[in-house]
Formats: structure tokens, sequence, C-alpha cells
């Protein structure tokens, strides 16, 4: 498994999955992202949403004992969330996050994508 702990997640972690988000809003504040969270959208509620000039992230975080890197990546893909950024130029990017549920930080992430889309 790859080494994801860094200080900025390790502390988000500490937290649970669904309690975070003024961390991560801060935490991507702080290096010049622009933050969204909590989007409620007709057929769920996006965790976050950081844009970038050329990117737009949606990231969804689950914790372990949640479901995790599976959960969130089917829950992104299950509901949509990519889709209504579609029309937007900068290229969306889905990121499925495990967080410890005991607090020791980044377990893992991945792209969330669907067959379709690895393929463009």
């Amino acid at each position: 498994m790859r080494e994801k702990n860094s200080s900025g997640w390790h502390k988000i972690a500490h937290a649970k999955a669904n309690s975070c988000h003024p961390e991560i809003s801060t935490f991507f504040n702080a290096i010049g992202f622009d933050v969204e969270v909590e989007k409620m959208l007709s057929t769920g509620r996006i965790d976050a949403i950081v844009k970038t000039s050329k990117y737009i992230y949606v990231l969804e975080l689950k914790l372990t004992n949640n479901g995790g890197l599976n959960a969130a990546t089917k829950q992104i893909l299950d509901r949509q969330y990519l889709a209504p950024f579609e029309a937007d130029k900068r290229k969306v990017i889905g990121l499925a996050i495990e967080l410890d549920n005991k607090g020791k930080g980044l377990i893992d992430w991945q792209k969330a994508e669907s067959e379709q889309q690895g393929e463009s």
C-alpha cells in the first residue's frame, strides 16, 4: 500500500469523515484553491469540490469502517457526482479517499472514473 500520510491529512483523519469538512476547506484554501464543501445535488451530497485553474476535483471521503475506498468510489459513480461539471472547460477528476477510523491518517485514495471516462 502507498504511504499517504502528511501532517495536513493526518489532522483531518482525526475527525470523523462527515465532520472534517472545515479542515478540508481550510487546508485547500490555505494553498490557494477554491473549495466548496457539502455541495447538495439531487442525487446526494458531495463532500468537497476543489477547483484550480485547470482541474475540478470532486472528493468523497469514507472511513475504513464505513466502506472505505470502494464505498467512496461507488458513491461518486452511482450518484453521478461528476456530471454537473462536465460542461466546464476544466478536467473533472473524482477522488475517492479512505480515512482511518482510528485517527491514524489517510489510508488510500484513487481516481473514481467510469469505464467510458477511462477510455477517453
